[in-house]
């Protein structure tokens, strides 16, 4: 080989070289560290405290017309509590099984109203548990000719018309038309979500902002989620 070629290469070896050392190294960020929280003394009460925090921000505070002279029991103190804390706490009834939160409706009667002076009392209350009752009137039922269980009912809410068909089976009612209701004595702008509170499966509808989003609803949800049966093993 040549010296020309020699003297070519070295050249070109120490380019190279020359580049590598000047070129910058990308240095890795260092990772941050989260800021250290403190566990929270008492892991139940914080629980209560998130909770109550939530219930409010969905405007489902306590009832400010309570007369009835009574407090809830303290929620923690229910065994479905830390399972189920705001269903515990949307639950909780005074003496007469109103609820203590505004906005909230626990249907003991569903799937039994089966003739149309309950379904008329079922309007009045719905409304009621909604906090439109002041502004629900002219209630009327117009059954199908020859039928006692058919027909139509009508009512004002919020000086508007609701009108509903509704057909009574004789042994547990109309579901449909139910639902119809609770969402027609809304208060305008909200919506009724129905769920079914464990351990007792009881209906309860709550009335919430039209323009809330599913964070309570989805609690609401896991909150009463049938756990799955363990399957059994064969001895």
């Amino acid at each position: 080989m040549s010296a020309r070629k020699k003297n070519r290469r070295k050249k070109t070896t120490r380019a190279v070289n020359t580049v590598a050392e000047s070129t910058p190294v990308e240095q890795t960020p260092a990772e941050e560290t989260p800021p250290f929280r403190t566990p929270p003394a008492n892991p139940v009460f914080h629980l209560l405290e998130q909770s109550t925090e939530l219930l409010n921000g969905y405007g489902l505070g306590r009832r400010e017309n309570d007369l009835t002279g009574h407090l809830p029991h303290t929620p923690t103190a229910d065994p479905n509590f830390r399972r189920r804390p705001l269903t515990t706490m949307l639950t909780q009834v005074d003496p007469d099984g109103v609820p203590f939160r505004e906005r909230v409706f626990i249907d003991e009667g569903e799937l039994t109203r089966t003739s149309v002076e309950e379904l008329k009392c079922f309007i009045t209350e719905a409304a009621d548990r909604a906090g439109t009752a002041e502004h629900l009137s002219d209630i009327v039922v117009m059954l199908n000719p020859g039928s006692t269980i058919t027909g139509s009912l009508r009512y004002t809410i919020n000086q508007t018309v609701r009108d509903h068909s509704f057909d009574l089976d004789p042994g547990f009612g109309d579901a449909q038309v139910e639902a119809e209701v609770l969402q027609g004595v809304a208060p305008y702008g909200y919506d009724a979500f129905t769920f079914y509170a464990l351990p007792s499966v009881k209906p309860v509808t709550i009335w919430i902002s039209s323009d809330s989003d599913d964070g309570l609803i989805e609690a609401l949800k896991q909150e009463n989620e049938e756990l799955p049966v363990p399957e059994q093993t064969e001895a």
